[in-house]
């Protein structure tokens, strides 16, 4: 490995960059003339500084920390840090490195002159495994989660596992015969190749099964590249400068021409990018009507292919580390968010990423959800919003407060309550205080006294009036 003096790619201050993803607010360019590498700010379409990397710059790809770019005239592999913006290493792998493609651990990329795919380790930065292709001009890459798939400029693309380090399939349909592979493309459940001549091709293949469902003519000669999202694949065709999307769902096609020509797209989750076939341009397209939004020109533009967003290293990946990868996690910067988890109600969050399961459910259509307080979901006639019902054994209101039954009060007045005045001794206390506890007992003892009290009394006037 070769190591270069750290040099920075902007002159102006950095933007800050969140590395739970690959895809931010920039994108990336390599210049096949130049040999530099800008990075274009995507709020502004404005380019940065060029950064020179080599004489020539051919393909790149980003992942969450890195852009990885392969120079197809010096033979070496540069990784430039996105926060920084310097290169900070730079790995000497192959000559004629054409296709690059990266995921988590490893970067991947093709000789054409040794028909190789070589696996480069992110962590070494050295090469560490290399696969014998067939003999042909090894072009386009794709990584998915368990394989990587290459084109070769013939009839036929080639499957590697990455487990065993073997080619386990050749993807070959009679229709893409004499019309040589161009670019890949991998989604969750398919691989779409695209094939440059003869009438431009587009086939839909199983990732599991390698099998072609199904085959879509394009009807255009020197197609050149392919990048695919949720909803759909977009394909470039070089000369006329046609920007076709595939809707796949249906396979509709609709398409737009680009006065300046188009080479390789590339996608992110809002807008589709095109580089120019002819001068050092980008154009942004809005993905629903394919109108320009804006154009981005200058030194280093002169785009030839790969990743430039992260979004296809976001696709295979597990940014959160929740074990559901970005393609079927709804949030992939939510490690509490992704198909594995489970529906947490009342949070305003789809944990599970299904929208099926209802976050805040309202089962008895009383217009009342259960995170409105609902305290009975199963029952139309309770929530807060009724009036209580007595005796119904029901909470109607969904209020503890408010009581189901009537209450009645002990003190009447009668002689039948407690601290009625009564002698029952119902307030004696039971601690042998030296009350007889029979019922009446104080009352004589009282009158006792009363009648002594009387009779001294008598003696006492009569003892007067003898005196």
């Amino acid at each position: 490995m070769k190591r270069l003096p750290l040099a920075p790619l902007f002159a102006l201050a950095l933007p800050q960059i969140g590395l739970a993803a690959a895809v931010d607010s920039d994108l990336w360019s390599a210049d096949t003339t130049t040999g530099e590498v800008v990075r274009i700010t995507k709020a502004t379409d404005t380019a940065g500084t060029p950064l020179a990397t080599g004489t020539g710059s051919y393909q790149l790809a980003v992942d969450d920390a890195s852009v990885w770019v392969i120079d197809y005239e010096s033979d070496d592999l540069h990784r430039i840090d996105k926060v920084t913006g310097l290169i900070t290493a730079t790995i000497d792998v192959t000559t004629s490195m054409f296709g690059i493609g990266v995921d988590e651990d490893d970067v991947w990329v093709t000789s054409q002159d040794t028909d190789k795919l070589y696996r480069v380790d992110k962590d070494t930065e050295t090469v560490i495994d290399e696969v014998q292709l067939a003999a042909a001009i090894s072009s386009a890459v794709a990584v998915d989660d368990t394989h990587v798939w290459i084109g070769n400029q013939t009839d036929d693309v080639q499957v590697v596992e990455k487990a065993t380090m073997t080619v386990v399939a050749t993807v070959t349909h009679t229709s893409a015969t004499g019309k040589n592979s161009a670019d890949i493309a991998v989604d969750d459940t398919h691989a779409w190749l695209v094939y440059r001549v003869n009438g431009g091709l587009l086939l839909k293949v199983n990732r599991s099964t390698f099998v072609v469902e199904s085959e879509i003519d394009l009807s255009f000669d020197s197609l050149w590249g392919v990048a695919v999202d949720e909803d759909y694949v977009w394909v470039t065709q070089e000369d006329a400068g046609g920007v076709i999307r595939i809707t796949k769902s249906d396979e509709s096609e609709l398409t737009t021409v680009l006065s300046d020509g188009s080479c390789a797209p590339f996608v992110d989750d809002d807008y589709v990018w095109v580089s120019s076939g002819s001068i050092a341009m980008l154009t942004r397209l809005d993905k629903t009507t394919l109108g320009v939004l804006g154009t981005v020109s200058g030194t280093g533009l002169y785009f030839y292919g790969g990743d430039a967003t992260g979004y296809e290293f976001d696709w295979w990946n597990d940014a959160d580390g929740d074990g559901d990868l970005a393609s079927v996690d709804c949030d992939d910067d939510d490690p509490d968010v992704g198909p594995s988890q489970a529906e947490v109600q009342c949070n305003g969050v789809d944990d599970d990423c299904d929208t099926a399961t209802v976050d805040d459910e309202d089962v008895d259509g009383d217009l009342v959800s259960v995170c409105d307080g609902d305290c009975d979901d199963d029952d139309p006639d309770v929530n807060p919003g009724v009036d209580e019902i007595l005796d119904n054994g029901k909470d109607d209101d969904c209020d503890p407060a408010t009581p189901d039954t009537e209450e009645i009060g002990d003190d009447t007045g009668d002689d039948t309550g407690d601290d009625t005045g009564d002698d029952t001794g119902d307030d004696d206390d039971d601690d042998g205080c030296g009350c007889s506890g029979v019922p009446g007992s104080g009352g004589a003892v009282l009158l006792s006294l009363l009648m002594v009290l009387a009779a001294t009394r008598r003696r006492e006037v009569v003892g007067e009036k003898g005196a």
